[in-house]
């Protein structure tokens, strides 16, 4: 096994999954982090490291007869001596409640010290693959996170949707123009139907249908996203319709042009609003705070939490028409996975949208990623140009 190069002191060094169903857990870590998931021999039992470019990352190891706890992580943190961080650990409660030992006892959040090797530099900046110099913190249940969507509650209709026609601009941080979006929507049968298409200067196409209806909450009823084309890391195919939690993946790599499907079923909480946060976001009262959820696609489907946290105001001009736009700060919400996702480096960032304030509010403006680890790209409403 090729360990890192160096865990800097106070850094998270390692971490490792202890499990009782191995193969499940590393097929949904492997695909989680986009890792080689590679099997070691290890006389103990099932050990398996999460592997990128040749570099172990993580590891996870399947939990004997005997073991009475339930899954959970152990989280290593380089420090530059384990028994002085111990011994600080152990005389603060807050940081330690169940007492710092030199073993895990299962089933405990606790910290311990660990053994192994002797190397640490401790200047600012230093490195030092040590074992000796570790604090381990047991995570239990990290992946439990989902059942908080149970009795998610949906966004009341405060303003309802009709027929609409748009067009969009997607731009880079600079300004520069990226694609010409067309946006419309319509009514029909009870249900509000949109469809937002945008087409890249590279040939590249993101193509989003979104089905919902209004009464009395928005309930996203059905949700289809294309994306082709070298603005993307891998073209991908999304279908996920909730009446039945029926979901279709299909993706090919650019790279070598491997195609894959994935499929299944999936429970969706009432407020999972793919395609729908300019409407969600618009029927906010001024100044509330929302929690709602996405599904994301890695290619297989995650149910994610997504904070709408308001950012104050921000003044803007519409030609001589002096208008306030409010500012709101998206931000994802994966519980417990935040920390091996933080780990990784696979923390999605947060997304930004401007509404204009009153009686009638309308978008403005987005700021974000349009794929997985995308980069940031800005929406915003255009007008036609006349020729001359």
């Amino acid at each position: 096994m090729k360990e890192p190069a160096y865990a800097p002191s106070g850094h998270f060094s390692w971490p490792k999954r202890l499990t009782t169903d191995s193969e499940g857990a590393t097929r949904f870590h492997a695909a989680l982090f986009n890792r080689e998931a590679v099997d070691l021999d290890r006389p103990t039992g099932s050990y398996t490291s999460f592997r990128l470019d040749d570099l172990d990352g993580a590891a996870a190891y399947q939990a004997g007869p005997d073991q009475v706890a339930p899954s959970h992580w152990k989280v290593y943190v380089a420090v530059c001596s384990a028994d002085k961080s111990a011994a600080k650990a152990a005389a603060d409660p807050r940081s330690c409640r169940a007492g710092v030992r030199d073993h895990q006892v299962a089933g405990e959040l606790r910290l311990f010290a660990g053994l192994g090797r002797k190397k640490c530099d401790c200047r600012p900046g230093g490195s030092g693959w040590t074992r000796d110099a570790i604090l381990c913190v047991s995570l239990l249940g990290i992946l439990q996170f989902w059942r908080s969507v149970l009795g998610a509650a949906p966004v009341p209709v405060r303003f309802t949707e009709g027929t609409v026609r748009g067009f969009l601009v997607l731009t880079d941080t600079g300004g520069g123009r990226i694609a010409s979006g067309d946006f419309s929507q319509v009514s029909g049968a009870g249900e509000i139907q949109t469809h937002t298409v945008f087409h890249f200067k590279d040939g590249s196409e993101q193509g989003e249908t979104v089905v919902f209806t209004q009464k009395p909450t928005f309930v996203l009823k059905s949700y289809h996203l294309v994306q082709k084309g070298p603005a993307f890391r891998d073209d991908m195919d999304v279908m996920l319709v909730r009446a039945t939690g029926h979901y279709l993946v299909k993706t090919k790599a650019h790279k070598d042009g491997q195609e894959k499907v994935v499929e299944g079923r999936i429970d969706l909480p009432l407020d999972v609003y793919n395609g729908m946060i300019p409407v969600v976001t618009k029927n906010l009262v001024k100044g509330a705070k929302e929690t709602v959820h996405m599904v994301g696609f890695t290619p297989k489907p995650r149910v994610i939490g997504l904070e709408i946290n308001p950012s104050g105001e921000e003044k803007l001009q519409i030609g001589d028409l002096k208008k306030t736009a409010l500012h709101y700060v998206l931000k994802p919400k994966l519980g417990l996975l935040e920390i091996p996702a933080t780990l990784f480096g696979r923390m999605p960032p947060d997304n930004h949208i401007w509404i204009l304030a009153g009686d009638a509010p309308a978008f403005v403006k987005f700021e974000g990623p349009l794929s997985v680890e995308g980069p940031i790209w800005r929406i915003e409403l255009t007008s036609p140009i006349w020729p001359k």
